[in-house]
C-alpha cells in the first residue's frame, strides 16, 4: 500500500536527501489525496503527545466516555482511512507552524491539480474502478492495523503503547 510509503518518507526513510525525500513522500501520498507534509505533521505529533490532547491517533484522552471511545474504534475500523483523508489537513494546519502550513497548501494544491487533470482525462467510471475500488480494499488493512495499535495498548504508558517505543539509530 502506498500508506506505507508515506510512513517510511515521514521518517525520512523514502529517498536519499531531504528534499528528494519530502518529493517522493508527496508522490506516495498524491493517490491516497493526502499531503506528505501534513501527514508528518499529525504523525509526529501522535507520537510526542501520546494519549494527550494533540494524539488524534486515540481517543481516551478526548472523552471518558467507553461507548464513545469504542464507537470512534468502530468507525476507525470501517471508515477510517477515509475520515483521514479528511481529518489530516484540518488537524495538521491547525497544529504546523506558518513555514509547514505554506508547505500543506502547496502540496494540497497540487493533489488538486493532478485530481482535476484526472477527472478531465479519464471517464468517472474508470476512476471508480481502478482508484476507488481498489482504494476501498487497500485501506481495509490500515484500518485493522490502526484498531490493533491504537484501541488495544495502554496509551497512559508508553512503554505498554509499543508504537511509542524509540529504536537505537542501529535498528530503525
Amino acid at each position: 500500500s502506498t500508506g506505507l510509503f508515506i510512513h517510511d518518507g515521514l521518517h525520512g526513510s523514502l529517498a536519499i536527501g531531504r528534499a528528494a525525500n519530502r518529493w517522493a513522500t508527496f508522490c506516495a501520498g498524491l493517490p491516497l489525496l493526502i499531503s506528505g507534509t501534513a501527514y508528518r505533521v499529525t504523525h509526529t505529533w501522535h507520537h510526542l503527545d501520546l494519549g494527550r490532547p494533540r494524539d488524534f491517533g486515540t481517543y481516551q484522552q478526548h472523552t471518558r466516555r467507553a461507548s464513545v471511545v469504542w464507537l470512534c474504534y468502530f468507525a476507525q475500523l470501517l471508515a477510517g482511512s477515509f475520515i483521514y483523508i479528511a481529518a489530516i489537513p484540518l488537524l495538521s494546519l491547525r497544529l504546523a507552524d506558518n513555514k509547514i502550513r505554506q508547505r500543506i497548501v502547496l502540496e494540497y494544491t497540487l493533489i488538486a491539480i493532478v485530481a482535476a487533470a484526472c477527472l478531465c482525462l479519464f471517464p468517472i467510471k474508470v476512476i471508480l474502478w481502478y482508484w476507488l475500488a481498489p482504494m476501498l480494499v487497500m485501506n481495509a488493512l490500515p484500518n485493522i492495523r490502526g484498531l490493533a495499535a491504537h484501541g488495544l495498548p495502554e496509551t497512559r504508558a508508553p512503554f505498554l503503547a509499543s508504537r511509542a517505543v524509540r529504536t537505537s539509530r542501529h535498528v530503525a
